[in-house]
């Protein structure tokens, strides 16, 4: 086909369907704008408190106060910075090398991004192609796949004058069409599957946060009408009075910005973003950026064997002629012509045959499947030739070709047969009576890197499944070479729909698998309670990529499968898939460890309030005084310990973690503070050698000191056995925090005096040693279970 055959919409016509709205643009559900990720991240709930609380602190004239206000910003600053950060990069590679699209305006062929096609523009689609808008093919016959709409993988002739819809992968040929609806108008936008956008599931942690969220957000408004109630009516001051007034509301807006966790946030987006930069640097494009914790929580990883852990480069090792040698070359070197757009297979045999030779005469071509596994050739009075699996095609094999054809399958290599029919090709029966012409046998090789990418598989205890269309031996063979053991099963003797009860655990090793049986095998291994990734490049791996819980794709790819996929390995390299789990561990290890201190703040801050609605106590303690604590001994070294690289298997689950051991040390500590202030109160120990203002400032000294020491002690308990890294990030966040009190204009400022009286010691050792036994009684039922 001549690929400028058409002339194409001219500048002038693009722009007058731009202007009319007539262009590809719709709206996405993995992509967000610039401007939602900032109302995103600005507009919260627990934002619009905190500014309410910042107008009251300005109305009382506390600007001290506003402390809070600061983190607030920061944090919601870092965390658009990191998102937009992630995103433009993402979009740059995206359309670099995912989403371009031949057109062709103005005689001139361009790549253009998907979202600039505009109603009548040309298409030049070809095979492996997503037809990314609806279309009417103009010049030469393609065949089709709808899976991605449909759900049911089947060839589809389309000839000059059909439509071909939004969503379907052109499997064999290639052609000019013609686009007739656009955007929101094409026919995959008005359905109601799924069909080709990329899933865009929350990863665990960022449900478990979100359930958390959930439950502060239902707790923090009567929360704050019962504090802020109880500091004007049932409180040791006069809430007439103007200095009584502006102490009891700076007290209500500190109990207040303690109940909101304004890291968690920023915690798990932040961490995601950076990983995605991350990624994106080691030429792995990551299109939903909660996959990188999906991944990294996989247990099972499944791939097909051609280009994962074979080199993709086939050759042609023997062939076996049991017809006439030139009559075999005749009507290979046909095949060859016609498969103009061969796979692997065929490239490998085009070298022997894309000789120049006259070509038969035929009336039809049935081009390859995956789901025939086979392509045949219908000659002018001579019946069908049929070159496919050997095994397929169903020819009578003596007892040495099937000795040779034995031996080739389990050292690897592929064979095919070449057998002839006098049925013709669309007969049902065409393969049930042939007659052998030739085998093929072709070789390739293993990738030198399998056996370590396999390696690091069995080492992080995840099951590896080879889900292959080639015949069970062969794949068995190179699985064999790479480390990889285990059961095989042969697929074209099991429907595995009508067989939901086999037992796929102990099978490594899938033959003769049909993207159905791929599909079928990721469904029933998540059933089974199994978190499945599943790395594929080829058209047949479609509808698998698209049900697994992680979908990798090769660069190299089909657009299909780039298309679906949550990651694209840019480089084609398989040995990127342990990054990317690494890199997914190291996020989800590094948020589990740390987000639990963004929430202890809120469990001893409810704890504290509650106990002090039995007694006349105000609130003590203003913003200022743990603004500074919370940044020292929970901001500073979450923020150093979110870039540590843990990559160890993520073994606690969030949640049950927060609940089993966050919440006693918070209730702990609550208790400590509440404790304290009880005895400071009934035993005016900094009243007897001081003016009230000091003995206040001592007071809060001794409080935030018991605070910020036991923060950190937790802080420990839950980065224990330390490494190396997080020694020193919890010696700085020692040093700095207690280094504060010795800094007069900084503790001046935050209302704080140097450390005189010790006071603090006991309360702290003892909830130290509490703490240390909840830890110990939480891990302990941890081992046995």
């Amino acid at each position: 086909m001549d690929r400028i055959k058409h002339s194409g919409l001219s500048h002038a016509q693009v722009e007058e369907r731009m202007a009319k709205g007539q262009v590809n643009l719709i709206t996405s559900v993995n992509n967000k704008s610039i401007k939602e990720i900032i109302l995103k991240n600005s507009l919260t709930l627990f934002n619009l408190i905190n500014a309410l609380l910042a107008v009251i602190v300005i109305m009382v004239g506390s600007y001290k106060n506003l402390l809070f206000i600061i983190s607030i910003l920061v944090n919601t600053g870092i965390g658009i910075f990191q998102e937009i950060k992630a995103k433009r990069l993402i979009d740059k590679i995206s359309v670099d090398e995912i989403s371009a699209v031949r057109l062709v305006r103005s005689d001139q062929e361009v790549l253009l991004p998907k979202e600039e096609i505009v109603i009548d523009d040309i298409l030049l689609l070809e095979k492996g192609s997503q037809v990314p808008v609806d279309v009417v093919n103009l010049d030469e016959k393609v065949y089709i796949d709808e899976s991605l709409i449909t759900g049911e993988s089947e060839l589809i002739e389309k000839n000059s004058g059909d439509k071909i819809y939004s969503g379907s992968i052109i499997v064999q040929g290639k052609s000019a069409m013609r686009a007739i609806a656009v955007g929101e108008d094409t026919i995959i936008n008005t359905l109601t599957l799924e069909a080709k956008k990329i899933k865009t599931k929350k990863s665990k942690t960022q449900i478990d946060i979100d359930k958390i969220l959930k439950v502060i957000a239902f707790l923090v408004i009567p929360v704050s009408l019962i504090i802020f109630l109880n500091q004007m009516f049932f409180t040791d001051l006069n809430f007439s009075s103007p200095d009584s007034k502006k102490l009891l509301l700076i007290g209500g807006v500190t109990a207040i910005t303690s109940l909101i966790p304004e890291g968690l946030v920023l915690l798990a987006s932040g961490a995601l973003a950076i990983g995605a930069v991350k990624l994106s640097q080691k030429r792995v494009l990551a299109q939903d950026l909660p996959a990188i914790e999906t991944l990294a929580r996989v247990d099972t990883v499944c791939f097909d064997k051609t280009g994962t852990i074979t080199e993709g480069k086939m050759t042609l090792s023997d062939v076996r002629y049991f017809s006439e040698k030139e009559k075999v070359d005749q009507i290979m070197s046909t095949f060859i012509q016609l498969d103009k757009d061969g796979n692997a297979t065929t490239l490998a045999l085009q070298e022997k045959y894309n000789q120049a030779k006259e070509n038969l005469a035929f009336e039809k071509f049935l081009p390859f499947s995956s789901i025939n596994k086979y392509q045949a050739l219908q000659v002018i009075a001579d019946g069908t030739y049929i070159l496919g699996a050997f095994d397929i095609v169903s020819a009578d094999y003596t007892a040495e070709q099937e000795e040779a054809i034995h031996q080739a399958a389990k050292t690897g290599h592929r064979v095919l047969a070449l057998v002839h029919s006098l049925k013709p090709i669309d007969d049902k029966d065409i393969l049930k009576s042939s007659e052998l012409l030739s085998l093929f046998f072709i070789q390739d090789k293993p990738k030198q890197s399998a056996l370590e990418i396999i390696e690091f598989f069995k080492s992080q205890q995840i099951d590896i499944k080879v889900i292959s269309g080639d015949h069970m031996d062969t794949v068995a063979a190179i699985a064999k070479e790479v480390g990889i053991d285990g059961n095989a099963i042969d697929l074209s003797q099991v429907n595995l729909e009508q067989e939901p009860t086999l037992d796929l655990e102990g099978i490594s090793i899938y033959g003769r698998a049909k993207p159905k049986d791929k599909r079928e095998i990721i469904k029933q291994l998540q059933e089974n309670g199994h978190v499945v990734a599943m790395v594929g490049d080829g058209i047949n791996d479609v509808l698998a990529l698209k049900n697994a819980d992680c979908a990798i794709a090769f660069g190299n790819g089909e657009d299909a499968t780039k298309s679906v996929a949550q990651f694209v390995l840019l480089d084609n390299d398989f040995s990127k898939v342990p990054l990317i789990m690494r890199e997914g561990r190291k996020v989800i290890n590094n948020i589990n460890r740390v987000a639990g201190m963004s929430l202890l703040r809120v469990i001893y801050t409810i704890v504290f309030v509650a106990l002090m609605l039995f007694t006349v106590n105000h609130f003590p303690l203003e913003s200022i005084n743990l603004t500074l604590v919370g940044v020292l001994t929970i901001g500073v070294p979450s923020s150093l310990l979110i870039l540590e690289n843990d990559v160890q298997r993520i073994k606690n689950n969030f949640l049950d973690r927060i609940v089993k051991e966050m919440v006693p040390y918070g209730i702990l500590i609550g208790v400590a503070m509440f404790t304290f202030m009880i005895w400071t109160n009934s035993r005016p120990i900094y009243s007897v050698t001081s003016p009230t203002e000091i003995s206040t400032r001592l007071f809060i000294t001794d409080t935030t000191l018991i605070i910020g020491s036991l923060q950190l002690f937790v802080l420990y308990m839950i980065c224990k056995p330390l490494s190396n890294y997080q020694k020193y990030v919890i010696l700085f966040s020692m040093l700095i925090f207690y280094t504060t009190y010795f800094i007069t204009p900084i503790s001046r400022f935050i209302g704080t005096t140097s450390i005189k009286y010790l006071y603090f010691i006991v309360p702290t050792i003892l909830c130290m040693l509490a703490i240390k036994l909840v830890s110990l009684i939480y891990h302990a039922n941890v081992k046995e279970k």
